[in-house]
């Protein structure tokens, strides 16, 4: 993007780096803060996953259609301290309901995904390879993330610090992220591309639609549908995975962040060097469903207990997440006006709380009558996925 035409994306990959990072740092720890800090097991480690994607369902939209209406730096600025808020404030818990109050609150945000991906799509002209390059490098950055902060958390545990205590080391990294954006981030949103909550719109506003639902489509319809059936087999990982790894191999949370740190490298390496190319040759639409189906394959091979197998099925699912996840945006700039990102986005993000809320309460229940149940149960979600998108294709993108 020409420098000076348009607001520079490096303070928003920096402030994405530093709060996933911090983000990051808690994937392997919360599990097992939650195992042997607060004493619980599958099921209302389960149960807490399910009510913060309920919170997410809700914020998640809500902070998306604010961000079309007052734009999106100030929403995602506030949004990144109430992460920071939230990591810290976990830091306190005791006990259970301790826990489940402080991630409800932090899931009422919504997340920052969702409006970090809405500030590129105002920004990036209206073409998929390009927005595939540039999404391809947001989720490389996100990928470092998950490469940095896993192994700080371990290292921080490993040279005695608590589990506490890196909660509120992440906290600080998304505060610093969000003053970042309240000091350098610019606005993305032309003044005369936002929508009012609730007034009239403006009488020198050019749109065309208005209402949040007349910019629904059957191409935004599938993408949700693909999103929603996605996260709940995701879901089935969140939930159970720490359990799985202990289980199967006797690992614990240094090896939970050794898999994140391994695992985000190649991610990383394969979303900014191969995504651009595969979406390029394929289309968006033909990368997610290769992606989903990879991924119910990672998912087959996943709960077996022997090492190369479960190496195996960490590469597949590796593949199936860099495949896809960046796809979403660049297919939600395919079929969403500049008006409507935000809220597009929102309820993309909104039906990933969805599903991460339905399913790790179900993984939870399935894992402790037999562990190939939670999995095979996500791989059938992950084929429904495969199957909305093959719907993709067949919708027409709006002019």
């Amino acid at each position: 993007l020409a420098e000076g035409t348009r607001p520079s994306l490096r303070w928003l990959f920096l402030m994405l780096a530093i709060e996933f990072a911090g983000f990051a740092m808690l994937i392997p720890i919360l599990p097992f803060f939650l195992i042997h800090e607060i004493g619980v097991g599958p099921e209302r480690v389960g149960l807490l996953l399910s009510v913060n994607s309920f919170a997410q369902l809700i914020g998640a939209w809500g902070s998306g259609r604010v961000s079309d209406a007052v734009g999106r730096q100030p929403v995602i600025t506030a949004v990144f301290a109430w992460a920071g808020l939230g990591f810290g404030a976990t830091a306190f818990a005791q006990n259970f309901a301790q826990v489940l109050a402080v991630r409800v609150m932090q899931g009422l945000s919504g997340g920052t995904a969702a409006l970090c991906d809405a500030y590129l799509l105002d920004i990036i002209p209206r073409d998929q390879g390009m927005r595939a390059s540039y999404m391809g490098l947001a989720g490389a950055v996100k990928g470092m993330s998950f490469v940095i902060g896993p192994g700080v958390g371990a290292m921080l545990i490993h040279t005695g610090a608590t589990r506490p205590q890196v909660f509120l080391i992440a906290g600080l990294l998304a505060l610093v992220a969000s003053g970042i954006g309240l000091i350098r981030l610019e606005e993305s949103l032309d003044t005369l591309k936002r929508r009012p909550l609730c007034a009239p719109m403006p009488v020198d506003a050019i749109v065309v639609n208005t209402a949040d639902w007349d910019a629904v489509n059957g191409g935004l319809l599938c993408i949700w549908f693909c999103r929603i059936s996605s996260a709940l087999g995701l879901g089935f990982l969140f939930a159970t995975y720490a359990f799985l790894i202990k289980d199967n191999f006797g690992w614990s949370d240094k090896h939970f962040g050794m898999v994140l740190f391994v695992t985000g490298i190649a991610s990383a390496v394969l979303q900014l060097l191969a995504f651009p190319r595969v979406v390029s040759r394929w289309s968006a639409t033909w990368t997610f469903v290769v992606g989903s189906l990879v991924g119910a394959i990672s998912f087959l091979l996943m709960p077996e207990a022997t090492l190369w197998v479960h190496v195996l099925a960490l590469v597949c699912f590796t593949l199936k997440g860099s495949m896809t996840e960046p796809c979403f945006p660049v297919l939600i700039g395919d079929f969403a006006d500049a008006r409507h990102q935000g809220f597009a986005n929102g309820v993309t993000a909104s039906c990933r709380a969805l599903g991460t809320m339905i399913s790790p309460f179900i993984a939870g229940s399935l894992y402790e009558r037999n562990k190939r149940w939670a999995y095979y149960t996500g791989a059938a979600m992950f084929l429904c996925s495969a199957i909305g998108a093959l719907l993709i294709s067949y919708c027409q993108k709006p002019g």
